[in-house]
């Protein structure tokens, strides 16, 4: 079968070994200026190995490759035959990309969502990723000395036609990711940031909702209480 993944050319300036037939994890050798000059490939991806996995397509067809999450990126990464990594592209052709335990699917043109846990009727948890990159004046102390902060590095990053442009390296950058659950019911995907979001969805679980999530002590930060709560709703 013709190989059907669009990719967004991304050179991630990497070498990636191979340890095992099943799964591929990826070692890094740092001969550049990186993505997150700290951050190591394998410290993007959300697993430590590429699984082998599938990206199904909307006119039914599918391929297979080694896939990983990129936190960085929000996106899905695979390896081409001669094990680079690239980005996943062309979500409004795919319908799901599963590997692993885990499966995903676009939630509009340019996003993806991981699916954590499957509902009454068909309808679907999701959970979304986000990256924020916020620039931040240079942690440079007293007659050039470097300052103290974790959360800080310095990064190169890709424009959207997928060209390497390097950043500024006196300017650092803050990297926060933020988790967003959502509902998809049929083709509908609602945002849920929080348990009062609920009330309009399910008006005559509400009550007893509320008294679930206090005596349980669940809180909307933590996804197994997020599962354990939409779950609920649907029992």
């Amino acid at each position: 079968m013709k190989l059907r993944l669009a990719t967004l050319l991304i050179a991630l300036l990497h070498s990636i070994s191979i340890f095992s037939q099943e799964n591929k994890t990826v070692s890094i050798e740092k001969n550049s200026f990186n993505l997150v000059e700290e951050m190591t490939l394998k410290d993007q991806m959300l697993d430590p190995v590429f699984y082998k996995g599938k990206v199904f397509f909307k006119d039914g067809t599918h391929t297979e490759a080694y896939l990983n999450y990129n936190l960085l990126t929000n996106g899905i990464f695979f390896l081409d035959n001669d094990n680079n990594a690239y980005q996943l592209a062309g979500l409004p052709e795919i319908a799901a990309i599963s590997y692993g335990k885990r499966t995903f699917i676009p939630i509009n043109s340019k996003e993806i969502a991981e699916v954590i846990q499957t509902l009454t009727g068909g309808d679907e948890l999701l959970l979304n990723r986000k990256t924020e990159i916020k620039s931040s004046a240079d942690n440079r102390g007293a007659y050039g000395t470097p300052t103290t902060t974790s959360s800080v590095t310095r990064v190169t990053t890709w424009d959207d036609a997928g060209a390497l442009k390097q950043i500024d390296r006196s300017i650092n950058v803050d990297i926060t990711l933020k988790k967003t659950y959502l509902i998809k019911k049929g083709n509908k995907i609602i945002n849920i940031n929080r348990v009062r979001d609920l009330r309009k969805l399910y008006p005559d679980k509400w009550e007893s909702l509320k008294d679930f999530v206090q005596t349980n002590n669940l809180k909307f930060n933590r996804q197994d209480d997020v599962i354990k709560i939409i779950s609920f709703c649907y029992e």
